[in-house]
């Protein structure tokens, strides 16, 4: 007798539209899931190119600060950069990039020259609308997380002067 209601709720109108409500939630989450895919391959494409532009000005100038200048000009204008994506909680950055106020877990920009080799990390907090997104592409990221953290390195033989 259960299994004959329950079919004939399902086959009724508000057993269809229950499955197209269901089935709407599935498919709404797959489409911003592949535009926040999307837009996170692109940030790292960007952090890639910015941590290459500084590893390179680093190696022929010799000089931090305008190499810092040079990673935020590419990423400042090539990415969404005012987003306040927390700083609530001890450990989150307070902005999406944010070169001269590190972020209190790490800066957002690291340059190293150890007199042979000039290397740069960028890296870039995505603000995050997809649930459990950032624990599929970081391991260390929560699921429910507010940003996704993406990152370049590059590293330049330091040229003498």
């Amino acid at each position: 007798m259960e299994v004959v209601s329950i079919t004939r709720f399902l086959k009724s109108e508000q057993g269809y539209i229950l499955e197209f409500v269901l089935f709407m939630g599935f498919l709404f989450y797959c489409v911003f899931g592949i535009l926040v895919y999307g837009m996170y391959t692109n940030s790292q494409s960007v952090c890639i190119s910015a941590a290459r532009e500084a590893a390179r000005t680093l190696a022929v100038t010799h000089d931090m600060n305008q190499s810092k200048s040079r990673a935020a000009e590419v990423i400042q204008t090539t990415l969404y950069t005012g987003a306040r994506i927390g700083g609530s909680r001890p450990g989150e950055p307070r902005k999406a990039f944010d070169p001269y106020s590190p972020n209190p877990s790490h800066p957002d920009v690291v340059l190293q020259d150890d007199g042979t080799y000039c290397r740069a990390w960028v890296y870039y907090h995505m603000p995050n609308a997809v649930p459990g997104l950032p624990k599929l592409l970081d391991k260390r990221a929560s699921f429910l997380s507010r940003y996704i953290t993406t990152g370049g390195y590059a590293v330049f033989k330091r040229e003498v002067q």
